[in-house]
């Protein structure tokens, strides 16, 4: 992917996608950053690969938080030096499906919290940085559901539209800086904790894909790559579907 030498922080690496992204890039001569609110698993993940050569790092930081956001950044460049990319994948539906005459504001405020502030407070703290440096490609992780509706995901379906007017709102400030912003957008991608939907609750979804199943993990990972590497130095505010053609029904 063209990444030997950069510097990459990678959202939400402890879990099933954002760990998968995280051990593609370091395999392609990155130096990651991996932050996740759950200390325990991005531990596990470095210690995971920490025989095969691959510069990691691992944070526990709530992405949330723009001061713990700052205090992971500081972090991270004093260990592996200065960020070059930003791959914002913490967020996520969490398997809730709630009607929208039966959400209340708790339940909308976290589904904003966990897809739509952690998008900013990630792209502010180190868009910040780069745009210091004039240098450096924020990808952010979009939905599906923030182009095609689905019962049960008002909320997230909000956080994730939104995210894509921030990325594109960014994207257009940022560009004087020589710092490109783009949105990777998944569709329905089996992992291990939603497994079990889509084989049940979730079949239907995947019945309307018109590439006849689910995704997977690494199957984002060409996206991305392209996105942070200089391929792409002419691509800002793109939004990239990788759904196996859900969304052109």
């Amino acid at each position: 992917m063209g990444l030997e030498g950069q510097h990459v922080v990678v959202t939400g690496a402890g879990g099933g996608i954002g760990s998968v992204v995280a051990r593609s890039l370091a395999a392609s001569k990155a130096a990651v950053s991996c932050w996740d609110r759950n200390q325990g698993q991005v531990s596990a993940l470095r210690a995971d690969v920490a025989d095969q050569g691959y510069r990691m790092l691992d944070i526990g930081c709530d992405v949330s938080d723009i001061e713990e956001v700052e205090q992971a950044l500081a972090k991270s460049e004093a260990e592996l030096g200065p960020v070059t990319g930003l791959v914002a994948i913490a967020g996520g539906a969490a398997g809730e499906r709630i009607p929208f005459l039966e959400l209340d504001a708790e339940s909308w405020q976290r589904m904003l919290t966990r897809n739509l502030t952690t998008a900013f407070a990630s792209c502010l703290v180190v868009g910040r940085a780069m745009a210091a440096r004039r240098r450096g490609s924020i990808v952010l992780f979009g939905s599906q559901a923030a182009t095609a509706a689905a019962p049960g995901l008002a909320a997230y379906a909000a956080a994730k539209g939104a995210v894509r007017q921030l990325a594109s709102s960014v994207a257009l400030e940022l560009a004087p800086y020589g710092v490109r912003v783009n949105v990777v957008s998944p569709g329905v991608i089996e992992t291990a904790a939603n497994r079990a939907l889509i084989t049940g609750g979730e079949s239907a979804l995947v019945d309307r894909i018109p590439l006849g199943r689910a995704g997977q993990p690494g199957e984002l990972v060409g996206a991305i790559g392209y996105l942070l590497s200089d391929d792409a130095s002419f691509t800002t505010g793109a939004w990239i579907d990788v759904d196996g053609g859900y969304t052109l029904i």
